[in-house]
């Protein structure tokens, strides 16, 4: 079992990030920001099934940081993180990639945003290029920044709309 544990590839923490991986996180997240206000255009009920408590005007900016890096961490660590790291012995990195992929936005099909049958598209195909991102440079710190990102983006959308 300890050959085992040795042969998984590390979880990296590092935030010092290269030219390459700050690249993927703007690879990443420009097209998918934009494919999400283009859903949320179209479907603008979304917003109103969110709730939101009372808060002072000046708090709204750190209460979407602390969401989006809580949701992003807790996301990141199970889906790169665990899922794909420790499964990476016994399966090829394609099927991983597609199996967390798959797995992620099933979880948007009832009530995460996006939701429905394109929530589980666009949230899984953005879960895959996650994997991808984490695939190529293991790092879940870098995972994490893109996906707080992301999420922040969509908690703000949210909360201004509303």
């Amino acid at each position: 079992m300890k050959v085992l544990f040795n042969k998984r590839p590390r979880l990296t923490w590092s935030f010092r990030f290269s030219k390459k991986q700050l690249l993927s996180v703007a690879l990443i997240n420009i097209p998918s920001i934009a494919i999400l206000l283009i859903y949320f255009q179209a479907n603008r009920e979304v917003a109103q099934q969110w709730p939101l408590p009372a808060m002072p005007p000046w708090a709204v900016p750190f209460v979407v940081i602390a969401i989006a890096a809580v949701n992003g961490l807790r996301e990141e660590i199970y889906y790169r993180g665990l899922l794909q790291t420790i499964s990476s012995e016994k399966y090829s990195c394609w099927f991983l990639i597609s199996f967390q992929a798959i797995s992620f936005g099933s979880l948007h099909y009832l009530g995460a945003y996006p939701q429905g049958w394109i929530g589980v598209s666009l949230t899984g195909a953005w879960g895959a290029m996650l994997a991808l991102q984490y695939y190529y440079f293991r790092s879940i710190a870098l995972s994490w920044l893109t996906h707080s990102i992301a999420d922040a983006v969509m908690f703000t959308v949210i909360i201004v709309t509303r």
